[in-house]
């Protein structure tokens, strides 16, 4: 910490996928905060989720007129099954809660508050393991622009984060993904009087 104040540690989480220390926000985040009295401590988020190889057998190929193609053209085909889902979850949230069980050790020497601050998916896991009590709560919870990848845990964010007892700061951001745009109404409707806050920048 570069301040005069020692406010204690913030936590920057991102997206799956990305680095510890990616380019852009969080990057900014780290070099800034220490100036303002903050620690930084970046951790890493779980690996994306990878798009499966699809082959199809030339036997299997439909024949034109047979009509098994039950598909409406809109709809996407599904990458997993709800099973595999679950699996998956359950090995993302746990490199999650391995990561930050190994903060009590990194942030020991910084007392004061914790902040936990996290984009895009990696805010919507937060949300979901906070709401099961996989994680421990921080004194303050910076989300910006939150979603989840498929409908059905996207569209449980924000009853879920409605329901948490922390101060929470929820950004969202004209330009954030489709899926965090999807539920802002909601998440406005649903926040408690005072938190959690949603600012949409134009």
């Amino acid at each position: 910490m570069d301040g005069k104040k020692k406010l204690g540690a913030a936590i920057i989480f991102s997206n799956p996928g990305m680095t510890a220390d990616s380019a852009g926000l969080q990057a900014f985040l780290r070099r800034e905060l220490p100036h303002t009295g903050w620690a930084s401590i970046a951790i890493t988020p779980p690996n994306k989720v990878s798009t499966p190889n699809f082959a199809t057998s030339p036997e299997e190929v439909s024949k034109a007129g047979e009509g098994n193609n039950d598909k409406d053209g809109s709809e996407r085909v599904p990458q997993y099954s709800k099973e595999q889902w679950v699996k998956i979850r359950e090995k993302q949230e746990e490199f999650i809660v391995n990561t930050m069980n190994k903060l009590d050790e990194i942030g020991s020497p910084y007392q004061g508050k914790r902040i936990l601050i996290t984009t895009d998916q990696g805010a919507g896991f937060v949300i979901s393991m906070l709401s099961k009590s996989k994680l421990p709560k921080p004194d303050i919870l910076v989300l910006i622009n939150p979603f989840m990848s498929t409908k059905t845990e996207n569209m449980a964010l924000p009853k879920q984060l409605a329901e948490l007892d922390i101060p929470i700061l929820d950004i969202q951001s004209s330009d954030g993904h489709y899926a965090s745009q999807e539920t802002v109404t909601e998440r406005r409707l649903l926040s408690p009087t005072m938190s959690p806050i949603v600012i949409v920048s134009n």
